[in-house]
């Protein structure tokens, strides 16, 4: 029998955090099991919080920013800097908005659709050497390098940075125990913080601070009154940073190693590239990243749970997208499914900035790789590993061509 049948679920939840074992490889089972049988339950884990399974719960919590802030948007409190709250993933309205409007014209549909010519040719110049190879790291080949040099390039930061800042990235998501955040918050994000310090100070020193994000950035007026101050930039620079650097890696590497280990799928896409941008949405309802948390301001009540204000509740969004109460055959990937509903970008008011351009990265690359790499599957002697948290990805992709 699957270990998540023998378990007991009541003991289980007590202990329930975003570093669990039994969540790393294959959280689904034992998301179906709080969906059926504690779909509202508590954890006293930490500090102690809430955890929402089912879609409806955590539309609503999403939905409402006045019921639920975003000030603490993980079971541990955490934040990139020492300077304060994210911006402006932990800004609640109306401080939230002043922020986006700084950085939301970089993310606009029609400034994505000027850039697909060049990300279509960063992806074609990264799979092209790769066709005549009979083994592929997917990872480390194209999911990593392929949307991180398109958004350095957006936020105008050197391309020779991208190893230091990859090994920041990793340290810092994937520490989720208290002590590993405490390590981190000393070490690792202190670096961060010194290195957009002192690129807030040579561009501001600029007579021209550039034509890029940062650069816009630094000359941007909050609601035409006054630019961002240096805690202010670093912040939400700090954040675009981590963002950019592993959303479209990790949602991309768990498609591919959907289709991997499902040929017959792939082979829908080689011979159907017409269903692309609905597979993508698809396989992001499938498998969503982020797993995020709000804190309530007020009591309120979800089913039969009384909710005081000042808890925290975990919001199990990959949960959410296999709900059987909203997805028919929940767990099947169907790319012909008209109604995608999922939270793989968040939800409310909080909906990623950076929506546009994901979606754009995502669909470009499926495209190109369905072209020029078709025949792509899995090597069963380095299988993939996956792991959760806040955020789910693929540590290893290893790959067969024939």
């Amino acid at each position: 029998m699957d270990a998540h049948a023998d378990l007991d679920l009541s003991g289980w939840v007590q202990t329930l955090h975003p570093s669990s074992p039994e969540l790393q490889v294959n959280p689904y089972p034992y998301y179906a099991r709080l969906r059926s049988e504690c779909p509202v339950a508590h954890s006293e884990a930490g500090d102690g919080f809430w955890v929402l399974s089912k879609y409806e719960d955590i539309s609503f919590v999403l939905k409402n920013h006045a019921l639920f802030s975003s000030r603490q948007i993980t079971v541990d409190p955490a934040t990139l800097t020492t300077l304060g709250p994210d911006i402006p993933t932990q800004i609640d309205p109306p401080d939230h908005l002043r922020y986006r409007k700084v950085m939301g014209p970089w993310f606009r549909p029609v400034v994505v659709k000027a850039m697909e010519d060049s990300i279509r040719a960063s992806a074609v110049a990264l799979l092209e050497p790769v066709a005549g190879k009979t083994s592929w790291d997917f990872l480390n080949d194209f999911a990593i390098p392929f949307p991180c040099a398109i958004f350095l390039d957006l936020m105008g930061l050197p391309r020779e940075d991208l190893p230091m800042f990859l090994t920041w990235k990793d340290q810092i998501l994937r520490a989720t125990t208290p002590a590993e955040l405490a390590e981190i918050f000393g070490t690792v994000k202190v670096d961060l913080l010194n290195y957009f310090q002192q690129v807030y100070r040579e561009r501001r020193a600029l007579a021209h601070p550039g034509n890029d994000l940062i650069g816009s950035m630094v000359t941007a007026q909050i609601d035409g009154e006054r630019p961002l101050d240096e805690s202010e930039f670093v912040r939400s620079a700090c954040l675009m940073w981590g963002a950019g650097l592993d959303t479209v890696t990790a949602q991309l590497s768990l498609a591919i190693a959907y289709l991997a280990e499902h040929p017959a799928r792939r082979d829908e896409l080689v011979a159907h590239p017409d269903q692309i941008a609905n597979a993508v949405e698809e396989l992001i309802r499938y498998e969503s990243l982020v797993s995020q948390c709000r804190v309530a301001t007020t009591d309120v009540r979800i089913r039969d749970h009384e909710i005081r204000a000042g808890d925290v509740v975990w919001l199990l969004q990959g949960s959410a997208g296999r709900d059987e109460d909203e997805f028919a055959d929940a767990d099947v990937v169907d790319f012909g499914r008209t109604d995608i509903r999922h939270f793989g970008f968040g939800g409310g008011v909080h909906l990623c900035l950076g929506i546009h351009l994901a979606r754009a990265e995502m669909q470009i690359a499926m495209e190109e790789i369905h072209r020029l790499v078709p025949a792509y599957r899995v090597d069963e002697t380095q299988p993939p590993i996956r792991h959760s948290g806040y955020v789910r990805g693929v540590d290893r992709l290893h790959l067969l061509i024939s």
